[in-house]
């Protein structure tokens, strides 16, 4: 590639740089890394979780369905430690589930991740990083949909974030994150994902905020079409809370992408406009909370391209007694590439609804029956429909201080 085709990934990827050395930079200020207040004690939780489940379409495809029964154990443990201006957590899980009429579908799945968090009168900084070793049945369920093989995934992520008051009612929020995703198989792309973040947000009543968001990424996916692509938007956002019970945030503006791959005549540019809206609302009343999710935006995708994603998801907890719950989820979604949303290749639409009840029998011991019913149509595919009934042991142990 010739230094003037990659100029425009080096523009964005230079300020997303100068941005992470930025406020890593306050990270390493003596400020923030003072030692953790004597009273602040190391407090370890422990989880395991025990699941036997049946499903009528392990793959979600529309022909040569596989059912099986299966089982899935998860251990888990959370570490951390939490002062009065400062949170350090360390989580670490191991999950393995085994199918058993489709032994080529196990997987031993790993995932670990680091939290910190320290916070002064006027400054909150955060840290995070995550590594997830896991399989494109679990992945790509959430991606491209193609989970009819256990190809192994892995993933690591991370990034900084601050947030600086900058009067008695305005602020700045700022973050940035990496993204490296590998496959254990050519017939899914690697890619890197840089994205950088800047809002401003000003309270306009005691109840209402509003703000401005710049939003910034670049996407490098190694697909035989070597595809780049840069996304930039700009949203308003408008945060709503007329009572503690209900609060409301919405983000609503425009995105421009600029997407580059190989062709056999040579080196192609594709620019794309779109719509970006993301929204979030939460309302709690006297036995449950409802929350709901609102998105249509570009995300990375294995499939080498950016994807626009337009989604909703609801949940809904209810407590029916004071150890019997209920708990409602649903989500519909449609994608497809972005450099193909003239000519519908690669769109795919999808669909999940699960009821559950839990039943707490000890403090730490809960029981849970759910069903869960899902659908997907992929170019090319009829709908494909699946129906699973799971049974799900919960243990919690008791925090231990030291």
């Amino acid at each position: 590639m010739s230094s003037q085709q990659s100029a425009p990934s080096q523009r964005l990827i230079a300020p997303i740089r100068l941005i992470s050395l930025w406020l890593a930079a306050l990270a390493l200020n003596p400020l923030w890394l003072s030692p953790v207040p004597a009273a602040a004690d190391w407090r370890i939780e422990g989880l395991f979780l025990q699941e036997l489940f049946y499903d009528d379409n392990v793959t979600l495809v529309d022909d040569n369905e596989i059912d099986s029964f299966g089982l899935r154990a998860q251990p888990g443990l959370r570490l951390s430690n939490e002062a009065p201006n400062s949170l350090l957590a360390i989580e670490a899980e191991l999950t393995h589930t085994r199918f058993f009429s489709e032994s080529d579908l196990d997987s031993t799945d790993q995932r670990g991740a680091v939290a910190y968090n320290r916070q002064s009168t006027r400054m909150n900084f955060g840290l995070n990083a995550e590594f997830v070793r896991n399989t494109t049945r679990e992945s790509e369920l959430d991606d491209t949909g193609r989970i009819d093989r256990s190809v192994r995934r892995t993933s690591f992520a991370g990034g900084p974030s601050f947030t600086y008051l900058t009067g008695p009612l305005s602020r700045i929020e700022t973050s940035a994150s990496a993204n490296r995703v590998t496959f254990g198989s050519d017939e899914f792309n690697d890619f890197t994902n840089f994205a950088g973040q800047l809002a401003y947000i000003q309270s306009i009543t005691p109840r209402d905020e509003a703000g401005l968001v710049f939003a910034a990424s670049h996407f490098d996916s190694e697909d035989v079409e070597n595809t780049e692509a840069e996304n930039y938007s700009l949203s308003a956002r408008w945060t709503r809370s007329p009572n503690e019970r209900f609060e409301s945030t919405f983000d609503v503006g425009l995105r421009l992408t600029n997407s580059r791959f190989d062709e056999p005549d040579g080196r192609q540019n594709e620019t794309n406009i779109g719509f970006n809206f993301r929204g979030e609302l939460e309302w709690q009343f006297d036995q449950g909370r409802l929350n709901a999710s609102f998105l249509n935006a570009a995300e990375p995708s294995s499939d080498g391209s950016l994807r626009q994603r337009t989604r909703a998801q609801s949940v809904v907890s209810y407590r029916l007694t004071e150890r019997l719950s209920a708990l409602f989820t649903a989500t519909a979604e449609r994608s497809e590439d972005i450099d193909a949303a003239t000519d519908e290749d690669g769109e795919r639409l999808f669909f999940s609804v699960s009821p559950s009840l839990a039943y707490q029998l000890t403090e730490q011991w809960r029981l849970t029956g759910q069903y869960r019913f899902r659908g997907q149509e992929l170019d090319n595919t009829d709908l494909a429909l699946s129906n699973a009934v799971l049974v799900t042991l919960t243990y919690n142990s008791i925090p231990f201080s030291f």
